[in-house]
């Protein structure tokens, strides 16, 4: 991965998964535990989260690619790797910003990225609508079961009353 991307996928996560990467040293020949890293916590902060939340925070990091787990348990950071820069020529470094762009004020900009957003949040507004048709169908079933069960324990107590 590399170093910018560590960046920013590191910036997207918590406070204390942030802190949790930070504990965990660079090495690339050792792998640490969570209670290892709990200590290195403790030492830099003098304070540590819990136990479960230290997992979790590993999990995390796990599943973003941030660190790897060498062994069940045992943790060490991903290798970042970076990228040789290549100088663009200015001439190029002209053309490959949009004539859009140049002529475009500020605001015209910000008005554009704000039509955008309106029109995510009306389908996210829309997917709310369904989710809220899917949850009254499922309380309806729910209470049409009950109503059956009602029924049956009726009938079972009648049943016994003759019996």
């Amino acid at each position: 991965m590399a170093a910018t991307r560590t960046e920013a996928v590191l910036a997207g996560q918590t406070v204390i998964a942030q802190k949790v990467f930070a504990a965990i040293p660079p090495s690339q020949t050792n792998a640490y535990t969570a209670f290892e890293i709990a200590r290195a916590l403790k030492a830099a902060a003098g304070s540590s989260p819990a136990i479960h939340v230290l997992r979790g925070c590993l999990a995390t990091l796990k599943d973003c690619g941030l660190i790897k787990e060498v062994v069940p348990g045992s943790f060490r950071r991903a290798e970042t790797k970076d990228k040789e820069k290549v100088e663009m020529p200015k001439s190029a470094v002209v053309m490959a910003i949009p004539a859009k762009a140049v002529e475009a004020s500020p605001l015209e900009l910000l008005s554009g990225i704000a039509t955008k957003l309106r029109g995510a949040a009306a389908g996210l507004g829309a997917l709310a609508d369904e989710l809220d048709s899917a949850a009254i169908a499922i309380e309806d079933r729910a209470a049409a079961g009950a109503h059956e069960l009602a029924k049956v324990k009726q009938i079972a107590t009648l049943l016994k009353e003759l019996g």
